[in-house]
């Protein structure tokens, strides 16, 4: 995740309009996953 968290965050400082989509699996992650995510961009360090 810290890959996509770089694209992200590299994504939103050029002024671009940043969406992700996750697909949530039968356990559940998807919500847990895009809150990592989300930390991630915001920081700009990874968590993960």
């Amino acid at each position: 995740m810290e890959w996509w968290a770089n694209k992200c965050h590299q994504w939103a400082n050029d002024g671009k309009d940043v969406y992700v989509y996750f697909d949530n699996d039968q356990n559940g992650y998807a919500a847990f996953n895009a809150l990592t995510l989300q930390a991630m961009v915001r920081t700009g360090t990874p968590t993960a």
